[in-house]
């Protein structure tokens, strides 16, 4: 951190004092991010004190993991973790050690490092070519590329499995608030997998500068004569969004609000999948959906199309049922979802996404930013349980077959 930082080191072991929140930051930068990673702890410090509020963080780096309790503007050093577990057993021994140590009324867990968006590992790209979704016989194959998801990655199942010391007698089943300080996390499939995990997830639905959150805010919040609500924290940090660099967004989803598979937004979204599978019948009609999807709005990365966006062409585009099946899941969508964005995000990105990989990044036009792929394995994707109680991605398959 630096021989400058003010650091105390830790007190003798006392009993957990349960406190009104407990804001857990999970950090695993790489080389590139490690500076963007002591800024924020920085950020965290400089905030205004509250006695009723854990500030607890692991920053894990290549070699080395420190615990840090932040508190009246200096960070302590709780002990220093030392060992380098896998990305799901280090995530997991993290929550299980700060839930036991700071436990709160309300919980906010924050997982920060790089990400690409659904189905895929929370360490970041590697450097080389991307893992494109491409066409093999008619059918989109992941391509084995040097560049695809590490085989350490922390995956999306086992965000779950690190919960899992949370749900202890009396301290709730759920956290309050599950934020990702990272890319691309905000996707309807990553939303109704993860529902029954929180109680809100706030998260960036396109790319993040390094400088990500701002925690000085994020903090303040929590430091009035009367602390914010759960709801009150998670929209205040999607309002940070008109304030942050670059081209982003951040979304508040109400977790909480998703429902059953039957109902809600997953059920909605099964029956326009339904409708769509009686349209691609039509080889004309299918050439037509496939034309849609391609217009849907998206950012920087082509194949997270933009969900508000893609359900209100579908509405245009096609006569009922497929109009009201969409008309339905847009309902579901204003329940569950607030979103602020910035810079070209602005009227791009509504707040959630989802992933259609019949689509490959074309060359930049102009000055414009090039497009990307997402790195995504195809096998992990399948095995989300939104995707395979919808049945969204054979829809995809089915379309290619009968559109290549």
């Amino acid at each position: 951190m630096g021989a400058a930082t003010a650091r105390r080191e830790a007190p003798a072991a006392q009993a957990p004092v349960t406190k009104e929140w407990a804001v857990y930051v999970f950090m695993k930068p790489d080389a590139a991010l490690e500076a963007a990673a002591v800024a924020d702890i920085e950020e965290m410090k400089r905030a205004t004190s509250n006695d009723q509020v854990h500030v607890v963080v692991q920053l894990e780096r290549v070699n080395d993991v420190e615990r840090l309790s932040i508190e009246g503007g200096q960070e302590t050093q709780i002990r220093p973790e030392g060992r380098v577990y896998a990305p799901k057993d280090s995530l997991f021994r993290f929550v299980e050690w700060a839930n036991e140590s700071y436990p709160a009324s309300r919980r906010m867990l924050v997982i920060w490092g790089h990400s690409r968006g659904v189905g895929i590992d929370l360490t970041g790209p590697r450097p080389g070519a991307e893992a494109l979704g491409l066409r093999s016989s008619g059918r989109m194959a992941r391509r084995s590329s040097p560049s695809g998801p590490p085989a350490d990655g922390l995956k999306l199942s086992e965000v779950e499995h690190a919960t899992k010391p949370l749900a202890k007698p009396g301290r709730g089943a759920r956290l309050d608030i599950l934020g990702f300080d990272a890319c691309y996390m905000s996707s309807l499939e990553y939303a109704c997998e993860l529902a029954s995990q929180a109680d809100y997830l706030v998260a960036a639905q396109g790319y993040m500068r390094r400088s990500g959150w701002d925690y000085r805010a994020v903090l303040n919040v929590l430091a009035g004569a009367k602390t914010a609500s759960p709801l009150q924290l998670a929209d205040c940090i999607v309002e940070q969004a008109s304030t942050l660099e670059g081209n982003t967004n951040l979304s508040r989803i109400e977790l909480s609000a998703i429902g059953p598979p039957e109902s809600g937004i997953v059920g909605a979204f099964g029956r326009l999948v339904g409708a769509l599978e009686r349209v691609i019948e039509d080889p004309i009609e299918a050439r037509a959906l496939r034309i849609v999807l391609k217009q849907a709005s998206y950012l920087q990365v082509r194949q997270f199309l933009d969900l508000r966006d893609l359900c209100h062409k579908l509405r245009e585009g096609f006569d009922d049922p497929v109009g009201e099946a969409a008309s339905a899941v847009l309902v579901e969508y204003e329940r569950l979802v607030k979103s602020r964005a910035t810079g070209t995000a602005l009227g791009v990105l509504n707040g959630l996404s989802i992933y259609c990989p019949l689509f490959s990044a074309g060359p930049a036009i102009g000055d414009a930013s090039p497009d990307v792929d997402a790195v995504v394995d195809r096998l992990e994707y399948g095995s989300l349980d939104f995707v395979k109680q919808t049945g969204w991605q054979l829809l995809c398959d089915r379309l290619d077959e009968r559109t290549s």
